[in-house]
């Protein structure tokens, strides 16, 4: 896809490409919603920020934390007002304050004296259970842009695209993530699900705003 149209797009919502491909996934979603079989909980699109952004750090760690836009969505929900939600959604949580707190919240744990007396035995089944029940089980779909990729003017020549992959669970059966590279943008879904019914609307509805789209993919297992 070329990234002109997709920054157009966005703009035209005032929207991040975040925002905007966010959007995308959670419309493809509501015209998939029998992939949802949880009607109990509101869809929930998880996305990783780089805290470096907000806090400067030269650790080589990964130093990201997670947002979520979530909310009842059904087949008669329109683009505009998911856009408005998710944008909302972005607003409030994309801020230095509430990252803060997160991140501090985390910290407190860990240096809590009580549970840096625990055996480290006791501490990895706690968090493997914690994890299975409020881990990614409350998310539908994880998305993450890595935004643009630079690279040395001496190695663009012999590179025409990158691939990011961010990979699916039990509980998030269908992740996806993007970059850009010179004007190119690309997105990658990972599935756990035979059904591509996402995918489908996801590239259905780009194409149907005007963008010239390329897919390749793996052979379907079955």
């Amino acid at each position: 896809m070329e990234l002109s149209k997709i920054k157009e797009l966005a703009k035209k919502y005032d929207l991040t490409i975040t925002e905007f491909i966010g959007t995308c996934l959670i419309y493809s979603a509501s015209r998939s919603l029998y992939l949802f079989e949880d009607k109990d909980r509101p869809f929930q699109l998880l996305v990783p920020v780089n805290m470096r952004r907000f806090f400067p750090s030269k650790t080589l760690r990964n130093f990201s934390l997670y947002i979520r836009t979530s909310g009842r969505i059904t087949e008669e929900s329109t683009f505009e007002e998911i856009a408005r939600s998710v944008k909302a959604d972005f607003a409030a949580q994309l801020q230095k304050t509430p990252l803060h707190q997160l991140m501090m919240a985390n910290v407190r744990i860990e240096k809590n004296i009580v549970m840096r007396l625990i055996p480290l035995f006791i501490k990895t089944f706690v968090l493997k259970i914690g994890y299975k029940a409020f881990g990614d089980s409350p998310n539908s779909i994880c998305y993450s842009n890595m935004g643009t990729i630079e690279l040395p003017k001496s190695m663009v020549p012999y590179v025409s695209e990158m691939i990011f992959a961010n990979g699916s669970s039990i509980h998030s059966p269908v992740n996806v993530a993007s970059l850009s590279y010179e004007d190119k943008f690309m997105v990658a879904f990972t599935s756990a699900l035979l059904e591509r019914d996402i995918q489908r609307e996801f590239f259905r509805l780009l194409a149907s705003f005007g963008v010239e789209i390329v897919i390749k993919t793996n052979e379907l297992e079955v």
